[in-house]
Parts: C-alpha cells; sequence; structure tokens
C-alpha cells in the first residue's frame, strides 16, 4: 500500500492481535533487515531473511501482530515514507507476543 500512514487494509485488521507504537525510523542507506530472534537470518540460497532496499528516508513504521489458523501469528512490519514528522516521544517498546 502507498500512503503516509503505517496501516493495513480491512481484512488484515480484521485479524489482527496486538501492534506497536508507531515510530520515525530513518533509513539513510535505503536497506532495511527484518529479523526476528527466533528466526534464521540467513535464507538457504544465502541471503539475509527479511531484507529490503527502500528509498532513503524517513518512515513511520508499525508492527502487527496477525492472527493465522491453528493459533499462529504473523508479524506485519508497515513502513510509510514521510518527509514531515514529528520527533519519536517513544522512550520504551513493548514486546509483541
Amino acid at each position: 500500500m502507498d500512503g503516509t500512514e503505517p496501516i493495513l487494509s480491512l481484512k488484515e485488521y480484521k485479524k489482527v492481535e496486538n501492534s506497536s507504537q508507531e515510530v520515525i525510523l530513518q533509513v539513510p542507506s535505503g536497506k532495511v533487515v527484518i529479523s526476528g530472534y527466533d528466526n534464521e537470518a540467513i535464507n538457504e540460497d544465502k541471503t539475509l531473511a527479511g531484507f529490503l532496499v527502500i528509498p532513503p528516508g524517513f518512515y513511520k513504521v508499525r508492527v502487527f501482530v496477525i492472527s493465522l489458523p491453528d493459533e499462529e501469528f504473523s508479524y506485519h512490519v508497515v513502513l510509510a515514507k514521510v518527509d514531515k514528522f514529528t520527533v519519536n516521544t517513544l522512550t520504551d517498546y513493548d514486546i509483541l507476543p
């Protein structure tokens, strides 16, 4: 989705179990790696799991926990590029299940 807010589709929102607070990240290199502490960082083809190349800049970011069948969960990291933003006031973060 394109937009200035890190949001999900209505279909995805119906399955949200939890979410993080919104933060602003600066990505000067345009390279982002998203990984969980229980995931393998390297895929079988020797590439980094969750490696993204995006335009450099500032991004609003939120993480959503989506429920899946059989009591499984999926984490959706949503980034929205922004030109104007307010400074982060977040001083701590919750660990999502």
